[in-house]
């Protein structure tokens, strides 16, 4: 068997299509179509600065000698609570500082009791 030659020649051939240079072709067209625009948030309307309204105190504040001097009178007329409490932190800040020193033995806290009063 033979080859047969192909002679492409003699086939006609296609001629494109004549486009006008103004009218987009329908794949140009098409893929404008396809193409969205990014989804984006709609943006809040601008508001200037609108400072709020002051705020009324129900009760004005005493300055601070009114404050001072109603903390003394609550101290001297109450000063048996008050020495109270500073004995109670005395004695306690001796055994407790003094004790953790390294004597740690009865005798030795006695006469640092001793010595103290």
């Amino acid at each position: 068997m033979a080859k047969k030659s192909k002679n492409r020649s003699a086939r006609p051939t296609k001629q494109p299509k004549q486009i006008a240079a103004d009218t987009p072709s329908k794949k140009a067209v098409q893929s404008r179509r396809s193409i969205k625009p990014p989804r984006t948030l709609k943006q809040k309307p601008y508001k200037w600065y609108q400072p709020h309204k002051p705020i009324k105190h129900p009760v004005r504040l005493p300055n601070v000698w009114v404050l001072t001097r109603e903390a003394a009178r609550v101290v001297w007329e109450n000063n048996k609570l008050f020495l109270g409490i500073v004995a109670v932190y005395g004695v306690l800040t001796i055994v407790l500082v003094q004790g953790f020193s390294g004597n740690t033995d009865v005798s030795s806290l006695k006469n640092n009791f001793d010595q103290a009063f």
